[in-house]
């Protein structure tokens, strides 16, 4: 404490040698002391607000007897996730109808291959190519 004193002293020593010097030693520290308490009410109020904004966020309810706290954000995620399910079983269909259709587009190419192959060899086509529909082709 005495050196605390000491030094408190020494720096409000006015000389007429070092006054500006001091002066500026004292801007400095009561800069620093100011920066400092101005962060510290900084920092308190956004911790306030931030315990401000979940308590309104959240929902109190009772359940057996008990207050229960129950976030909205939950009851708002319900309805973005089930809008979400349904565009993924919506594009899900449309995928199923679009596979259908290649693999239709796939049954007439073989048909046509089979037959043209019916028409240049006159033989028994290969295995994969026997359970396949045969089409007329006319010219």
């Amino acid at each position: 404490m005495h050196s605390l004193l000491r030094t408190f002293g020494k720096i409000c020593n006015y000389t007429n040698k070092g006054m500006e010097h001091h002066r500026s030693i004292i801007l400095c520290a009561l800069f620093l002391v100011m920066g400092s308490v101005g962060s510290v009410i900084i920092f308190q109020n956004y911790r306030i607000r931030q315990a401000h904004r979940r308590s309104e966020n959240l929902q109190v309810e009772l359940v057996d007897g008990h207050l229960k706290e129950i976030e909205k954000e939950l009851q708002q995620l319900r309805p973005s996730y089930e809008s979400l399910v349904r565009k993924h079983r919506t594009t899900a269909i449309s995928l199923n109808k679009q596979i259908e259709e290649v693999q239709k587009e796939v049954e007439l190419w073989k048909a046509i291959e089979t037959n043209k192959y019916l028409i240049n060899s006159k033989t028994v086509p290969h295995k994969c190519m026997q359970n396949t529909p045969k089409l007329r082709i006319t010219w």
